[in-house]
């Protein structure tokens, strides 16, 4: 079960080890060490409808997509490293590439680059202002 309070989320998960039957959804959850934490849940319904409309062509199979979907929902949702948000936006930035026919892995790459050098760029300017 997953509940909302005003220090984060809460929630209780026992695996089923025997007879777990079909999935009724995916989620993720962090624990911060605050003590906060986050959970970021999706049915299977809303994780095919995702897939469908950003992924429709990637070979994963539909348990890992589900799964790689919610633990990346949850880690859009907070900030935890400039690094760990720059790899989440390279991600997230391949996955729409590549659904692009003919695009190459260098052109992807080249792409990305000019963006992470235009986020540095706005990034300082924003420094720059305070």
């Amino acid at each position: 079960s997953i509940k909302k309070t005003v220090h984060g989320d809460e929630y209780s998960f026992e695996p089923a080890l025997k007879d777990r039957g079909e999935i009724l959804g995916y989620f993720a959850a962090l624990k911060m060490k605050s003590g906060v934490t986050h959970v970021k849940w999706f049915t299977a319904e809303e994780i095919k409808e995702h897939r469908q409309k950003y992924s429709s062509k990637t070979q994963m199979p539909e348990t890992g997509y589900g799964i790689k979907t919610a633990l990346k929902a949850l880690l859009r949702g907070i900030s935890i490293s400039d690094e760990l948000d720059n790899a989440i936006g390279a991600d997230d930035f391949f996955e729409a590439e590549f659904t692009v026919k003919g695009t190459s892995a260098d052109d992807a790459a080249e792409k990305l680059k000019a963006e992470k050098e235009k986020k540095t760029i706005d990034k300082s300017d924003k420094e720059s202002l305070l």
